[in-house]
């Protein structure tokens, strides 16, 4: 493993393939977790994919390698370097040889959360698992939100065994139908249906000590969508007023960035095109968003749905990230 990841580390192709053989004994167990492949770059992946060592493996072996890969860091930057050669490598697996239950989408049936609720948050913590926040415990009127925090871990770490639930520090604030999103090693929670506080708040899971929840933010307006993009952190408003929704993100510059408008028509909730390109662009972004398979389980948006024809205004919040 030492001079895998100098040749890794240094791009030295020599070094790589000298390790391949023996990796190629020991493949399937090194790429079921994400130990590995958060060391493994998309050069290095590809010569994994296409050495004649590894070739003749199981078709299963290699395409769920490739997805742990695909979510094994944490970095924000690595991530989306990651996701733009997802379809590329993906092209050096045979899927006629994947079983059909592999290839199509399937459910599994977790374990009961240790505090059953709902209009929760959640958010994808990678190495770590998954993160519930806040929600209701009960039905009817007047039911007070909770404050909840609940992890799924998908590895065992010192929160707990994989495949179980942990229950950790409580947030700040109760919170009903919050919006979690994991940016730059934190976890970040803001909203509330009820609009019972603006805070917004911070988890840090990878400092040292047990986790604790830290209040970052005081937002001059009600969190209906949150979204990591390029290193910014992206508040979403949207308000409905005699019928037509508005779009509120944040960041003038990407205002009219077609990538933006897509990848919030999968994240949020509406989406409405930049001032002077609205029907086009609405037209545009929901043919991306309805025709890839990828997009399907968020919000719908259907053209004509909505007037659309007011500008939309776009503003940065900064996160202080505590050192």
């Amino acid at each position: 493993m030492k001079v895998w990841s100098v040749g890794n580390g240094t791009s030295n192709n020599d070094l790589i393939g000298a390790c391949i053989p023996r990796i190629a004994c020991d493949f399937e167990r090194l790429v079921s977790g994400q130990f590995f492949l958060q060391r493994v770059g998309v050069e290095q992946l590809q010569l994994l994919l296409q050495s004649p060592w590894i070739c003749d493996q199981n078709e299963v072996t290699k395409f769920k390698a490739l997805c742990v890969w695909l979510n094994s860091s944490s970095l924000n930057f690595e991530r989306t370097k990651r996701e733009k050669d997802f379809d590329r490598l993906l092209e050096l697996i045979n899927a006629k040889k994947l079983p059909r239950d592999v290839v199509i989408e399937t459910w599994v049936e977790l374990p009961p959360m240790p505090t059953p609720r709902y209009a929760t948050g959640a958010a994808h913590i990678p190495g770590v698992g998954d993160l519930v926040v806040g929600g209701w415990t009960d039905t009817g009127d007047d039911i007070p939100a909770v404050d909840n925090a609940e992890i799924f871990l998908t590895n065992s770490s010192p929160l707990g065994h994989a495949g179980s639930w942990c229950e950790i520090a409580h947030m700040l604030h109760s919170r009903a139908y919050p919006k979690a999103e994991f940016f730059n090693g934190n976890v970040y929670v803001a909203g509330d249906c009820e609009d019972s506080t603006s805070s917004v708040e911070m988890l840090s899971l990878f400092s040292e000590g047990p986790p604790q929840w830290t209040e970052v933010i005081n937002a001059s307006f009600s969190t209906d969508s949150m979204i990591s993009f390029k290193g910014s952190l992206l508040f979403a408003k949207s308000r409905c007023l005699k019928g037509i929704c508005h779009f509120v993100a944040t960041n003038a510059s990407i205002v009219n960035s077609k990538e933006v408008w897509i990848i919030a028509a999968r994240k949020l909730q509406f989406i409405i095109g930049p001032r002077g390109k609205t029907d086009d662009f609405l037209i545009e972004v929901n043919m991306v968003y309805t025709k890839t398979k990828r997009s399907r389980g968020y919000g719908q948006m259907q053209r004509g749905s909505y007037e659309v024809r007011h500008s939309n205004s776009i503003e940065e919040v900064k996160v202080q990230t505590p050192h």
